[in-house]
């Protein structure tokens, strides 16, 4: 784990809450889809079905989502797209989500898991939004 993410963990605080219950805070600058383009193209290898793509943004991930449910299977994900996962929290909730899910979970792991919980369901959600607005 790089250090500035050690950094930021070493605040964590006793609690646990799941990542869809953190709330949607929009920023006007969301990172650049290439810089993140494995990050993406991995969820879009996943998530091809859009039934599927639809319960993960209505219900989250803490409903039990194939290949996010055990800490071993989200830790590979985050190891295998790290820093992409951090630019991509840090472009859309800002520098304070870190910290705000540090508080919310007791370990390492149920904060990669939170962490990646997070970026599945908002990629969810966005497959699920732009096929609803495709519709209208």
């Amino acid at each position: 784990m790089p250090r500035s993410t050690r950094r930021r963990v070493k605040a964590r605080q006793a609690g646990s809450t799941p990542a869809s219950s953190i709330p949607s805070i929009k920023r006007d600058n969301p990172p650049q889809r290439g810089f993140m383009s494995r990050l993406f193209d991995a969820l879009d290898a996943r998530f091809d079905d859009l039934d599927e793509c639809r319960d993960v943004a209505q219900y989250g991930c803490d409903m039990g989502v194939t290949g996010f449910i055990y800490y071993h299977e989200t830790r590979k994900f985050f190891f295998e797209h790290e820093d992409e996962i951090e630019a991509y929290l840090d472009g859309i909730y800002g520098d304070s989500i870190l910290e705000e899910l540090s508080k919310k979970n007791n370990s390492i792991n149920q904060l990669i898991n939170a962490m990646v919980w997070i970026v599945v369901q908002d990629h969810c959600s966005c497959i699920a939004g732009k096929a609803e607005l495709a519709a209208v």
